[in-house]
């Protein structure tokens, strides 16, 4: 998703998403990715701790 969609996504300024999203960035938990001026964020599915937390909100869509 892009850095502009996930800022109006959230209801928040793009700075404040890019701040929040750069902070991600640097715990391993997002990745981010340039292609021109637009910036893709994609969860980083390779860090166990974000793979607890998409199999516990997995498990919750279930109950």
């Amino acid at each position: 998703m892009s850095l502009t969609k996930l800022a109006q996504e959230a209801g928040v300024r793009y700075w404040t998403a890019r701040s929040e999203v750069e902070q991600l960035e640097r715990n391993g938990y997002v990745e981010v990715f340039s292609s021109g001026r637009v910036r893709i964020v994609r969860v980083n599915l390779e860090n166990r701790k974000v793979i607890i937390v998409k199999n516990l909100l997995e498990e919750l869509e279930d109950i």
